[in-house]
């Protein structure tokens, strides 16, 4: 005969796995997307990768974004979101901090440019000392990996060189255009991306060393399985040919060691 104790773990149980069971009828699973774009182009953007979820896990599936980089930060911290496209060091400190689990990486990595207008007298990121360059504050890993390019060339921000802090990259590209910067830090996605028009006048000075691409995690309240279903059915995604906006090519397995070699970026994030 069932204790008092165990017919309360069983009710609980079953409460708990009802609960799971109307989650899964009713709510829309929240994707929350790195503002890599503005909140609008980035939803319209992934529109396919929006239906093709929604249909292989017969569950409707809502495309969120933030207005800036510490805005989608704050939104991780708060831990309501279902799965997260998020930037590689904000994917880590997620698993490690927060509720957030690794499922699967873009096949895109993730790269600085150092840009700079193509009549500018600059060779060498060395030419640098002395000007001003237009990016965002260095929590986003580009930037992180910018400031050690830098280092390497004897150029410590804010010492030999003056920052005009940007809101991203667009913001970054535009302050470069208008003459209100000497140089700008513009990543290898976006560039891809960039009009013909503006690629005319700018021409790249030097790379930043390639990070990974953005990661897809799944909170830990979703069971096991659903995890191992949305896994599935993210490496199976194909990005349609005629969707020239859409800003990867595709997803693999994500490896402890890639998740590892991203730590150190993660301090800032504290």
């Amino acid at each position: 005969m069932k204790t008092i104790q165990q017919i309360s773990i069983s009710l609980f149980l079953s409460l708990l796995l009802f609960s799971h069971c109307v989650y899964a009828k009713n709510n829309a699973l929240h994707l929350f997307i790195f503002p890599y774009l503005s909140p609008g182009k980035i939803i319209k953007h992934n529109k396919e990768l929006k239906d093709y979820l929604s249909a292989e896990l017969k569950h409707p599936i809502s495309i969120i974004s933030a207005r800036s980089f510490l805005k989608y930060l704050e939104g991780v911290k708060t831990n309501k979101h279902d799965l997260i496209l998020a930037a590689p060091h904000i994917a880590r400190y997620a698993q490690l901090n927060q509720k957030y689990k690794p499922i699967a990486i873009t096949t895109q990595y993730v790269q600085g440019y150092f840009l700079v207008k193509k009549n500018s007298p600059m060779k060498t990121l060395a030419d640098a000392k002395g000007k001003t360059i237009s990016m965002a504050p260095p929590l986003a890993i580009i930037q992180q990996t910018a400031v050690e390019s830098l280092q390497k060339v004897g150029i410590t921000l804010h010492k030999n060189i003056t920052q005009r802090a940007a809101k991203g990259h667009q913001d970054a590209l535009h302050l470069l255009l208008q003459g209100k910067s000497d140089i700008a830090l513009f990543g290898v996605n976006i560039w891809k991306k960039l009009s013909v028009e503006n690629k005319k006048v700018l021409r790249i000075l030097t790379k930043t060393k390639k990070s990974p691409g953005l990661i897809l995690l799944g909170h830990k309240d979703l069971t096991p399985h659903f995890l191992k279903h949305i896994k599935k059915s993210i490496l199976a995604f194909k990005v349609p040919k005629d969707n020239s906006a859409f800003l990867f090519s595709g997803f693999k397995a994500v490896s402890k060691e890639t998740m590892r070699q991203l730590d150190p970026y993660t301090k800032p994030l504290q």
